[in-house]
């Protein structure tokens, strides 16, 4: 058993020059991003460092995904603020040790889902609803960052409350603050425009600070003194009734990792994938189980939490990475700041900070997927608003559990009310298609083919039989035949259905078969007892094979040739 992580396996002496650069990139975008994301969360500075640190070195050692990027995250960085402060803590230290037990909590969590191999989970968070949650938590970011920008007083709260406290202060706004907050956003989406790879946040929190340090501005409000080195702010034991509060917001900070893991394990593709498991499911499963010991490690550490990067990780890709060897040599860099250089963070202005987080909303708002939701699917859309509105009105958890409760009412309103067709011959051909799909079918006098494509459950079941009798009333159908291609599961209360159904019709004089069955669905008709209803003899491989048995060589015919479409 080779004792070289997977993530570093098969390396070649060719790649380091690309893991460099990228490293280097990787440095550059993540110290503004870390410095941001901790004061977002509301601890101290290096907190973002040492998170960024303990996580790459050990998702190196444990994680599949060669050019995944792990750190502090603005999308999770609101929930765990959140979550500290319904926690009661209200001092920096209780803060502090509220945080690191999030990170603890999370990272058990999201290692007992990827050992229990439940990164599916992910998928109960639709899409639609997910780009809700992001642009909810991008107007929460700008809404938490804007006191900074300003140069003013801030609120608690959620968005309304936060908004109302800053329209009460706005009268103290400084000029300063806000031209280096536009200013570093300005020079940062030019840089990202430009080229992904150019340390354009760097080089611009970098000329704030100098030009704050030097020109000392009026309103401009700085970082401040932190004490240099990992160990440079203290943590709390929150205490044992604080595991409780936090528990539900940690569970949701983990769904919330599984889903963006998920997303940045298919936008890293082959590259990411390279020397892994070949299944997709296993790899995201130990993806998961790495950012689970990342998040305990960087707990373990005093930091705060940590979740998968698709910006950074796309970054690592565009500049060349080939391994974790450019995510652990970005930790080395961040580092060896977060021993030497924090004294020089003391100068940092705030308001850059607030251009940064600016800059991530920007990101989180994903303007295209709100556009190509609103062309496909109106619902759809009308998930995403709300749930966004809930984001910003009740919290980031809230959003959470609404985006999930909606993703699942959306999809049993279709399931409720399912797809089904009726059939028509083409002409000259045993193939049976939908009629209203714009080419011409013909019909068999008294015979009806009906294809259901749904499973059979609970939720439909009545909707279904209703549909059947109403068919078989409107066409005199004397023969029906159930197309169950479309069927992959029947449950109780749907094999109870169909029984009635088969019974009714069965007493009424008109035959009942079932085509294209598959092997799950044939043993739901044995063991329901609608095979031995209906006769095994009346199950058949095709729907040709049903109508040819059923209705006979004159049956076929006499088919009318008349386009039903």
């Amino acid at each position: 058993m080779s004792i070289v992580p997977t993530s570093l396996r098969g390396y070649r002496r060719e790649w380091l020059r690309g893991d460099l650069l990228a490293g280097l990139t990787l440095a550059a975008i993540a110290i503004p991003e870390q410095l941001a994301n901790a004061r977002l969360t509301g601890v101290a500075p290096q907190a973002g460092f040492v998170a960024f640190v303990a996580a790459a070195i050990v998702f190196a050692v444990v994680g599949v995904n060669r050019v995944m990027s792990v750190g502090a995250d603005s999308t999770i960085a609101p929930m765990v603020a959140t979550a500290a402060l319904a926690a009661g803590a209200v001092g920096t230290a209780e803060n502090a040790g509220a945080v690191v037990l999030v990170a603890i909590m999370t990272g058990a969590i999201l290692v007992a889902f990827g050992l229990a191999r439940l990164g599916w989970l992910a998928r109960f968070i639709s899409r639609s609803s997910l780009t809700g949650v992001l642009a909810g938590i991008a107007v929460t970011i700008v809404v938490h960052a804007l006191p900074a920008a300003l140069g003013v007083e801030g609120g608690e709260g959620h968005v309304p409350q936060r908004l109302r406290a800053l329209m009460e202060n706005i009268g103290g706004v400084s000029l300063w603050s806000v031209v280096v907050a536009v200013g570093v956003l300005v020079v940062t989406l030019a840089g990202a425009r430009i080229s992904p790879r150019l340390p354009a946040a760097l080089v611009a929190v970098a000329v704030a600070t100098a030009a704050v340090w030097l020109l000392h501005p009026e309103g401009v409000v700085t970082v401040g003194r932190i004490e240099g080195g990992f160990a440079g702010f203290g943590v709390a034991w929150p205490g044992w009734p604080a595991v409780a509060a936090l528990a539900l917001p940690a569970l949701l900070i983990a769904l919330v990792c599984l889903a963006q893991t998920a997303a940045t394990e298919q936008a890293t593709g082959e590259l990411g994938a390279l020397g892994g498991p070949e299944d997709p499911a296993r790899r995201l499963d130990r993806d998961i189980t790495a950012i689970g010991f990342s998040n305990i490690a960087a707990g373990l550490a005093g930091a705060m939490p940590v979740n998968s990067s698709p910006p950074r990780s796309a970054a690592l890709v565009s500049s060349g990475a080939r391994s974790q060897i450019s995510g652990l040599i970005a930790a080395a860099v961040v580092a060896v700041i977060a021993l030497a250089a924090m004294g020089v963070v003391a100068h940092l202005p705030q308001a850059a900070l607030s251009g940064i987080l600016f800059y991530i909303a920007t990101h989180l708002l994903q303007p295209g997927q709100w556009r190509a939701i609103a062309r496909f699917d109106r619902v759809e859309l009308g998930v995403a608003i709300v749930t966004a509105i809930v984001v910003m009105g009740w919290g980031i958890q809230a959003g959470i559990v609404a985006a999930i409760a909606l993703s699942l009412a959306d999809r049993i309103r279709r399931e409720a009310r399912p797809q089904s067709y009726v059939l028509g011959r083409v002409p000259g051909t045993s193939h049976w298609i939908p009629q209203d799909v714009g080419v011409a079918t013909e019909t068999v006098p008294g015979l009806s083919v009906y294809f259901l494509q749904s499973p059979l459950w609970y939720a439909n079941a009545d909707a279904v039989v209703e549909e059947v009798r109403d068919l078989v009333r409107a066409e005199r159908t004397r023969i029906l035949v159930i197309d169950a291609a479309g069927i992959s599961d029947v449950d109780f209360t749907g094999a109870q259905a169909l029984s009635a159904i088969a019974e009714d019709l069965r007493e009424r004089g008109i035959a009942v078969a079932v085509a294209r069955a598959s092997h799950l669905v044939r043993h739901d008709l044995a063991d329901s007892g609608i095979e031995k209803l209906i006769g095994a003899q009346r199950i058949y491989p095709t729907v040709a094979a049903a109508v040819e048995a059923e209705v006979g060589t004159a049956g076929n015919e006499s088919a009318s040739g008349s386009p039903s479409s």
